[in-house]
């Protein structure tokens, strides 16, 4: 509701020349391309347009860089503003599919949204929820050269006993996920989707903007491991490796982009990062503020946005044995 208020205010009229596209995001997001199609044809009737804007969030993003993978279906829109798409997937997901988590707004330690078992419950059926994980390129990026760019899943306890321990790849986290009996067949449909990583540096002519939020705590690794184990007595903990991103998306899954290893998805798309949240990309702030001024053909850059992704701050602590630990302030 705040991003509709925000492009009101901005003199948009819903219905008018500001549209709403609700989707179902549980389902094949493959699916969800015809129906974009109509409604941009009803769009493009209505107002006698022959391109359109579109400004997506989160798996929004997915929906439209699929509809645009068509060439023809592309020529009917002419900009493309992304926020915080996971391109590539989020470990968020992965932890969603094996323990359940908060989906939407975390306070403290409660969950303003469904609680997180009972989002367990519901996402082990839903292509949507599958295709939201790490993809195989998702592996490109993060490949488990240190601490920065992790693997998803460290499994050394070995939780489903198939004798494999350490950081697990994409095959292995299938098989890990399989053997704790999950519906992995929603991986053939989630995979037949990400197809469209080979193609993302295409964007078929559309203009499309990739706007990143960045430097905030983002989980990178979930970490099956023991906390104690001696003399036979194993007592299971797990734990978490955070890492640059939105707080749900890490950054090089939305950006597409490593210049620092030259790794690259982006194509000709441009690029801009904020210090925001996931969910506050489309909360009054830097990210719609630059929507607007692109809209209009300002190339200042508001406050609050970068051509350089926000530095992640703090460090993180992880015991790994039993241990006292002593903190003290300055006094």
């Amino acid at each position: 509701q705040e991003e509709i208020d925000f492009f009101v205010n901005q003199g948009y009229e819903l219905n008018n020349n500001l549209f709403i596209f609700p989707y179902d995001w549980r389902k094949n997001i493959d699916l969800t391309s015809g129906l974009l199609d109509e409604k941009i044809g009803l769009i493009k009737s209505q107002t006698e347009s022959d391109k359109i804007d579109i400004v997506a969030h989160s798996m929004g993003g997915l929906v439209t860089r699929n509809y645009i993978s068509d060439p023809s279906k592309a020529q009917n829109v002419r900009k493309l503003f992304l926020l915080g798409t996971p391109h590539l997937g989020s470990v968020k997901l992965l932890k969603a599919i094996q323990y359940g988590d908060c989906l939407l707004i975390e306070v403290g330690p409660f969950c303003l949204s469904i609680a997180p078992p009972e989002v367990n419950d519901v996402i082990q059926n839903m292509i949507g929820g599958f295709q939201l994980a790490p993809s195989q390129k998702y592996f490109d990026f993060y490949n488990g050269t240190g601490n920065n760019y992790p693997f998803p899943f460290r499994d050394d306890a070995d939780i489903d006993n198939n004798g494999v321990k350490g950081v697990l790849d994409y095959d292995q986290i299938k098989s890990l996920l399989t053997n704790l009996g999950h519906n992995t067949s929603l991986y053939t449909p989630s995979e037949t989707f990400h197809q469209l990583d080979n193609s993302l540096s295409n964007t078929n002519g559309v203009e499309v903007i990739n706007i990143i939020g960045s430097g905030l705590p983002t989980l990178g690794q979930i970490i099956e491991k023991y906390a104690i184990d001696i003399l036979g007595i194993k007592i299971p903990e797990k734990d978490e490796l955070l890492i640059n991103g939105d707080s749900t998306v890490p950054l090089f899954s939305a950006s597409l982009i490593d210049p620092r290893r030259n790794l690259s998805l982006l194509g000709n798309a441009k690029i801009y990062y904020t210090n925001q949240k996931h969910g506050s990309l489309v909360i009054l702030g830097p990210a719609l503020n630059l929507i607007k001024s692109l809209l209009n053909n300002i190339s200042e850059l508001p406050e609050g946005v970068s051509t350089e992704p926000f530095k992640l701050k703090g460090r993180q602590l992880s015991v790994h044995s039993p241990v006292n630990i002593h903190v003290y302030d300055s006094s």
